[in-house]
């Protein structure tokens, strides 16, 4: 006869998620901090709707110690189950849900997704318009092996917490770089939904949507179900 398993003791367990979103965090804040020299602010994670920590820059072209306000914001994903199965040519893939993409897409600083593997190597992408593939439900995001979180992205990274904020906040800028004929429908548009309004402003800012000489179809700025 086979021996009987083993009766697992009754007490309060630890959820690995926990370890491995730990460890994820502990990768982060040792580059963030320790080797970039930036202030890393955990969030509290009572209050997780998916940011899971706050870094500001220190250090300019004025002094190496100079805390300049900038601001980027992070979500951390850690362990095996952010890489199997989804690793693509160049990569791998990132998906959630489209209230997430809403909420990064409108913050206001730049939002990061970076994912930790289980031997400490930590990859990062920049969540935007550029960046992101959405379906009906859910979007997709492209991380790059390449965009390994240490000293060769310290550049890249700085680069966007100086050029880069929230759509919503980015909507005079593109209204700036738009023809009076394409803004006066977006700016009606704007009390449907100002961050799609946003969001088409900047396609259409880069000429990724219509022709600047054409007004945009801002009839379909409704929220999603």
């Amino acid at each position: 006869m086979g021996s009987k398993p083993k009766k697992q003791p009754n007490v309060m367990r630890r959820p690995a998620t926990a370890v491995t979103g730990d460890h994820g965090v502990d990768i982060c804040r040792d580059v963030l901090s320790k080797q970039f020299g930036w202030i890393f602010r955990e969030l509290d994670q009572r209050d997780d709707y998916g940011i899971d920590a706050w870094v500001e820059l220190v250090g300019s072209n004025i002094v190496d110690d100079h805390v300049t306000g900038r601001m980027i914001a992070i979500q951390i994903k850690g362990g095996d189950s952010w890489f199997e199965g989804k690793e693509t040519v160049n990569g791998w893939r990132f998906n959630a849900n489209l209230a997430h993409l809403d909420y990064w897409l409108g913050y206001s600083m730049p939002v990061l997704v970076v994912i930790v593997s289980p031997d400490g190597t930590a990859y990062w992408q920049h969540v935007n318009n550029n960046t992101v593939e959405e379906f009906e439900h859910g979007f997709r995001l492209d991380i790059p092996r390449t965009n390994t979180l240490g000293s060769a992205s310290k550049d890249a990274i700085t680069a966007l917490a100086w050029t880069s904020g929230g759509l919503i906040e980015s909507l005079p800028a593109s209204y700036a770089l738009l023809p009076p004929d394409t803004v006066r429908p977006l700016r009606r548009a704007e009390s449907v939904d100002r961050l799609a309004t946003a969001r088409l402003a900047d396609r259409l800012a880069q000429g990724r949507g219509h022709r600047s000489s054409q007004s945009p179809d801002c009839s379909r700025l409704t929220r999603r179900g």
